[in-house]
């Protein structure tokens, strides 16, 4: 389903509203989602096994360069410090030693139980389109929210009411 097909889906499930304004807030709302799960998609990147273990490689690169670099003639050091200064400042190996040590102990830390951000994401932003339509959004089965939640996910035949009930769990909506 593209953008303009999720629109206009939207614009029928939401009924007799300005057509213009609900364009707008579909819109928005569909960029949103994009960007949410593009981030969530971040977040599973960094932590992923293949992520550690190209990080761990990357690592032993850094420390073998700060080896070799502890092992240059005191006047190549300072020529190529004198080389960075006059070119933009380069990060310090031991920084970027640093960096990574602490993207592993992050990409390390306790997982949460997976969560189907993507989902999660439509169900919120249907939710701030409807209100902002002034419409109470309705956690039922076939109801707007439920449909336009799934319409924006991009497949108007799922059943998002879970993932509608969990995002009005979490945020105490009214």
């Amino acid at each position: 389903m593209n953008r303009a097909e999720q629109i206009k889906a939207g614009i029928k499930i939401i009924g007799p509203v300005d057509q213009g304004e609900c364009e707008r807030l579909l819109g928005m709302a569909l960029d949103f989602i994009a960007r949410d799960t593009a981030d969530h998609q971040h977040e599973k990147d960094i932590s992923s096994k293949e992520s550690r273990r190209a990080l761990t490689a990357y690592n032993a690169a850094l420390d073998r360069a700060r080896v070799a670099h502890q092992k240059l003639p005191a006047g190549m050091k300072q020529a190529l410090e004198k080389m960075s200064r006059l070119k933009e400042a380069q990060p310090k190996i031991e920084d970027l030693i640093a960096d990574c040590a602490w993207l592993f102990e992050l990409s390390r830390s306790p997982k949460s139980p997976p969560v189907d951000f993507a989902k999660i994401s439509a169900a919120a932003w249907s939710a701030n389109v409807l209100r902002l339509l002034d419409m109470k959004p309705c956690a039922t089965r076939g109801g707007k929210w439920v449909k336009l939640a799934a319409v924006l996910h991009g497949d108007p035949s799922k059943d998002l009411l879970h993932h509608c009930r969990q995002w009005k769990n979490s945020a105490l909506l009214d």
